[in-house]
């Protein structure tokens, strides 16, 4: 299998597994399962499948700011693929998306995968260990039960809850994905926080405060190219306004 190390990759092996499914299968169901959403929890999966459209934008980014990938040999994808993205619905089959990728025995897709090796010869992204993803995950995992049985007050509890739930489904997200929703994830987080000096505070007078910090820079870490994510929160921190 082909690493899945930026967009195009990503995106190419989204599109092969919804082509994969007959066209006249629900587009709901078809598209829950190709993006690993319950097939009635329209808001999650609306925003998985605006995820999966801005992995075209990505891709398309990225070839431009790649000087030895020539645009018109490297997005020659784009008309079809989002014919298909704009003929998203979530009424009905999946015939009209799956039409525009099937032109000339699914050749769009085979020029998606040439983009694909392209940037991953060029401009390959870090990928993320499974181990490392585990072990965030179940520190997540711990957290969340000591939060649930710790007695700090109710809004705060919540607060803590709900940033360690977008951390959870950021990383759950991946592997479709890629390491923006990881990114993403960290930097709610933080522009939470500075933007609520209360709760840092209240925060700051817990153990669990220490233990949350961690988390986000575990994550921070896994998901950053530029250094040390724990060096990245531990400098945020510093430069928050003072309680």
């Amino acid at each position: 299998m082909d690493k899945l190390n930026n967009p195009a990759s990503r995106l190419h092996a989204l599109l092969t597994h919804l082509v994969r499914i007959p066209p006249n299968n629900p587009a709901r169901t078809s598209f829950a399962s190709a993006l690993e959403v319950n097939t009635n929890d329209t808001p999650h999966l609306l925003v998985r499948l605006g995820e999966m459209a801005k992995l075209a934008v990505r891709a398309e980014e990225q070839v431009r700011a790649t000087p030895r990938l020539d645009p018109n040999r490297y997005l020659s994808w784009k008309p079809e693929v989002w014919a298909a993205l704009g003929a998203i619905s979530l009424v009905g089959d999946l015939s009209s998306f799956l039409k525009p990728l099937q032109v000339n025995g699914f050749q769009p897709l085979e020029r998606l995968q040439y983009c694909a090796d392209g940037l991953s010869r060029e401009r390959g992204e870090k990928e993320l260990g499974e181990e490392e993803l585990k072990e965030i995950q179940k520190e997540i995992n711990d957290l969340e039960i000591a939060i649930r049985q710790s007695e700090i007050d109710g809004e705060l509890k919540l607060c803590l809850m709900e940033q360690l739930r977008l951390m959870t489904d950021a990383m759950r997200q991946y592997h479709l994905f890629g390491p923006e929703p990881l990114q993403r994830a960290v930097n709610e987080t933080l522009g939470s926080l500075m933007l609520n000096p209360e709760a840092r505070q209240r925060m700051s007078k817990t153990p669990l405060g220490e233990r949350f910090w961690k988390v986000v820079g575990r994550l921070a870490n896994l998901s950053s190219f530029i250094g040390n994510g724990i060096r990245i929160v531990e400098t945020i921190k510093k430069l928050l306004p003072p309680l």
